[in-house]
């Protein structure tokens, strides 16, 4: 959302499950510390809106403050495909409905990863978003698209 302060805190057993912590101000001042890094927001980075975008998304439960920091560029972008790992709870914060509303008046449609196929998804029903075998799983993988786009095989 706004410009801040981070730590990366690494993880001993999943090198993917790198994240970041927000910290004080003070304590990036008065540290030399390689392991602190300033963050900026997506807006803050005029990147080019003209051309298709593909967007993917997988900051270990920062998703909404990324999000929230790209307002401008999620309105202007031309954005033709989307992936995000999500967490449950979406429902209980209404600045992901806005962002949600903002992908589907693109013509984006959200539906859910399961393994082999894809479940669509119901912008008014974020409280239905949930992994779609195992309900406790702490996240899931959402991808966004124009109804007619259909990503080649990797």
């Amino acid at each position: 959302e706004q410009p801040a302060a981070f730590r990366f805190h690494k993880s001993r057993n999943n090198f993917g499950g790198t994240r970041v912590v927000p910290i004080d101000s003070n304590e990036y001042i008065l540290k030399d510390d390689k392991d602190i890094v300033q963050g900026v927001t997506v807006d803050s980075l005029n990147l080019p809106t003209q051309q298709p975008v593909v967007l993917k998304l997988d900051v270990e439960g920062h998703e909404l403050s990324v999000l929230s920091g790209a307002n401008h560029f999620l309105q202007n972008a031309n954005i033709v495909y989307a992936m995000m790992e999500l967490r449950p709870g979406l429902h209980k914060d209404p600045r992901w409905k806005s962002i949600f509303q903002v992908l589907y008046s693109k013509g984006l449609k959200p539906y859910r990863i399961n393994y082999e196929d894809e479940t669509a998804l119901d912008i008014d029903r974020l409280n239905e978003w949930i992994h779609f075998k195992h309900p406790k799983v702490r996240y899931f993988d959402v991808v966004w698209r124009l109804s007619d786009f259909v990503p080649p095989d990797a």
